[in-house]
């Protein structure tokens, strides 16, 4: 059915613009004619599998390689571009105001505090996706 392979479209491709937009629906649902359609647009969404939401940069969509928000929590892996890649690097402490330190995991319970006053704009995401 053509009316069925146009709605499965629009549905997938709102689900796709839900993840970083908000839409507003409440104008379709209250007029009569587009109700309908409206409704089930929206049950279809809800059964779509939602997409990954990622434990290390805790968003939605996971944002790996991109640079860290000033919030970010410890305990999170990152990168830096003076550090090595070969190493597992952790948020240590986070000021709130856009500097944190960071720690290289060992296999033992040691660890090594790289440096009190990093920019966090300096610091990416290594999520291992």
């Amino acid at each position: 059915n053509v009316s069925q392979i146009l709605l499965g479209r629009c549905a997938s491709f709102l689900f796709q613009s839900l993840l970083t937009h908000v839409l507003d629906f409440s104008g379709l649902f209250s007029d009569h004619q587009y109700a309908s359609a409206a409704l089930r647009l929206h049950n279809m969404i809800l059964e779509m599998p939602m997409p990954y939401f990622c434990t290390n940069c805790n968003q939605f969509i996971c944002q790996n390689r991109k640079p860290v928000h000033q919030d970010v929590h410890l305990g999170c892996t990152v990168s830096h571009p003076e550090l090595s890649s070969d190493r597992i690097w952790e948020v240590a402490t986070n000021d709130g105001e856009g500097r944190v330190s960071l720690y290289m995991l060992y296999t033992g319970p040691a660890y090594f505090v790289l440096n009190e006053n990093i920019a966090v704009s300096e610091v990416t995401y290594d999520c291992w996706i």
